[in-house]
Formats: C-alpha cells, structure tokens, sequence
C-alpha cells in the first residue's frame, strides 16, 4: 500500500485520538497554522477548547501557566507557515510597492518564528501538552478555513532555501539562550 493510500484511510477519530472530550483545553499554538480553523473544527465536533493568542511564544506565559485547561498546539511544517506568515503580512500592502530591504526583513521575521521547536519542547517539558499538525486535518471536508491567506504565491527553492537558512540562523541563537536557561 502506498503513503498516499495510507494517508487517506485515517479517520476523524484516529486523528482526534489524543482528545478527551471530557477534559477543557486551551490553544496555545503557533500562528499560520490553522489555531482559528482548529478551535472552530474542535468547537464543531463537542470538545470544550478556547484559544489564546501570543502565549505560544512568550516564555513568560509558559513559566507562570496556571491554567485548568490541558494545552493543545497546532504545528505545521515550517517553511510552509513562515511562507503563509509572510504572504499573509502581504495581503493588503503589495510587495512591489515596499522596498527590499523590508520584503527581506519580513521573510527573516517569518521564518525565524518557524523555528518553533526551542518554544514546542518547553510546552511539552513543562505541561501534558496535546500536538496536532495541520497538514493532517486541512483536508478533510468538513475543516474550516476561517484566516485563508488570500496572496497564494507558489514558493520557490530558493525563498525556501532562504526560510531554512533563517530558521537554521534562529535554532543556533535558542542554543546559546538554552545555556543559560
């Protein structure tokens, strides 16, 4: 059987498997990865899930969370949500119009914030933290889209290359905030 056979005989409920529905959750979880889809898909089909926006990144929230509910963070693979991030910052401002060396500074932004797994592995360490990918749900018929990027460019190799090198750049400085964490 092939991966895209495989792939396409998951059901609803194995995706949702690590789901209690008897427990209350809060999402916590990356932006440009469908949180808004997620929390209204989660909602629809009975779970109790609210979402709170910028917690994911602030390492702040994550040492004082004091929370009843169990977090939930939603990932995506990272050079596709630093490209939607980006495209995003784009949608009402068109990048003909802006100068370069700000179109360079919003793709380093974006992609530095893809590098997410310094912030995943603290939630984790920390909490019984529920992961779901993005990729496994946005397919499905009844998923909503509720913050579609309207700018849908394709990606190039080297955009990227480019996003992998800054996320690279930004994994090597969490390295040397680890030290002294």
């Amino acid at each position: 059987m092939g991966l895209v056979e495989k792939e396409e005989m998951i059901s609803k409920e194995e995706l949702l498997s690590d789901l209690d529905k008897n427990k209350s959750y809060i999402l916590v979880g990356v932006s440009k990865c469908g949180t808004t889809s997620m929390v209204k898909y989660l909602k629809d089909n009975g779970y109790d899930i609210v979402k709170q926006d910028g917690w994911f990144w602030d390492s702040k929230f994550i040492d004082d969370f004091k929370h009843d509910k169990t977090p939930l963070i939603v990932i995506r693979n990272p050079i596709e949500r630093a490209w939607s991030h980006y495209n995003y910052s784009f949608q009402n401002k068109p990048e003909e119009a802006t100068p370069q060396h700000i179109v360079d500074r919003r793709l380093e932004e974006c992609s530095r914030k893809s590098a997410y797994t310094y912030f995943l592995a603290r939630w984790m360490e920390k909490f019984d933290t529920v992961v779901l990918r993005y990729e496994e749900f946005v397919d499905l018929d009844d998923f909503p889209h509720e913050n579609e990027t309207k700018y849908k460019p394709k990606i190039s190799n080297d955009i990227a290359e480019k996003i992998e090198n800054y996320m690279m750049d930004e994994l090597e400085d969490k390295k040397i905030y680890n030290k002294h964490w």
